[in-house]
């Protein structure tokens, strides 16, 4: 299960405030104002818990600080979430998306409560309430970060809570990397490597493109796992559940590229990374990335990279 080193239990602070040289976790502030949202009844509440744990990043300094307010974040984490771990806020004023990692939590959707499940995010914007919560059946890993309202992210929100299809690997280990970065060597660079490609994974998320993503993040995968497979068009978009057609315009609008294409250069990239790492002989090399023939190998790779494999194993330092 995924590592948190941070323990709920510290004293309440204001939604509003956001300290970057220090962590404050909420555990309860429960206020007495109420909304009905369909059939449920929402009362604003922020309460973390004794049982649950966090990993939050904070302290960041010069440069990381810099890209962290130009990209308008507030907050960032991972929770380890368990009962009665549970947020409601009426109007919010902040964009925010949870991914879950693992394990299941409650998510309110269009009046209704819904399963959040490892995968899927809850994105929410500005202004419009949302909520969830721990269920007492499983303990519940989250990935998250808060935006301010006039950030791009809170700009590119839909205009009510909704659930998306995300890689929670790529969340997992990007806000990770950063809260770890942060607690060790504390590189401002780093971390402003860091920030920037969390921010580029929210961008891409919110932008509504994350389960076509998802399908293709897949499929090459796959594809990478099995270089040496006989790939072919009707193959691909089997695998990746489409038909050839439709993998067609998926690859042009996701790699600007056809999916025979695609194949054939990231081929061509591990075939570069065989090349200059390893002896093995260039006959060895083209059947390990799909090609019977070393002829075409070479053909294809000089196409790709403008000289022959030979020539390119010789420029290796």
């Amino acid at each position: 299960m995924p590592p948190h080193c941070e323990t709920g239990a510290a004293t309440p602070w204001p939604e509003s405030t956001t300290d970057l040289c220090g962590i404050h976790l909420l555990v309860s502030n429960a206020l007495t104002c109420a909304r009905y949202n369909g059939s449920v009844r929402l009362v604003e509440s922020h309460l973390i818990g004794e049982r649950t744990s966090e990993a939050i990043p904070h302290g960041l300094r010069g440069a990381a600080l810099a890209t962290w307010r130009a990209r308008r974040l507030r907050l960032v984490g991972r929770s380890h979430a368990r009962e009665p771990f549970r947020f409601v806020r009426l109007r919010p004023h902040m964009a925010q998306i949870l991914v879950c990692e693992d394990g299941v939590g409650e998510v309110l959707v269009d009046g209704a409560w819904h399963r959040l499940l490892p995968g899927e995010a809850y994105l929410t914007p500005p202004v419009s309430a949302h909520a969830y919560h721990a269920v007492p059946t499983s303990d519940w890993w989250l990935a998250w970060a808060q935006f301010d309202p006039d950030s791009d992210v809170a700009r590119a929100c839909p205009p009510r809570p909704t659930v998306l299809r995300v890689d929670q690997r790529h969340f997992t280990a990007v806000i990770d990397g950063l809260y770890r970065e942060q607690i060790g060597a504390d590189d401002a660079v780093t971390e402003v490597l860091w920030i920037e490609l969390l921010h580029r994974h929210v961008l891409r998320a919110v932008a509504g493109g994350a389960g076509v993503d998802h399908r293709l993040d897949r499929l090459w995968e796959t594809v990478a796992a099995r270089f040496d497979a006989p790939w072919t068009l009707s193959g691909l978009a089997r695998q990746a559940g489409v038909g050839p057609e439709q993998l067609r315009r998926l690859c042009l609008a996701r790699c600007g590229t056809p999916p025979m294409a695609r194949l054939a250069r990231l081929r061509s990239e591990r075939a570069a990374a065989l090349l200059t790492t390893t002896d093995l002989a260039i006959s060895a090399i083209a059947a390990a990335v799909g090609y019977s023939d070393p002829f075409a190998f070479s053909a294809a790779f000089r196409r790709l990279n403008g000289v022959a494999p030979r020539d390119y194993r010789r420029r290796r330092p």
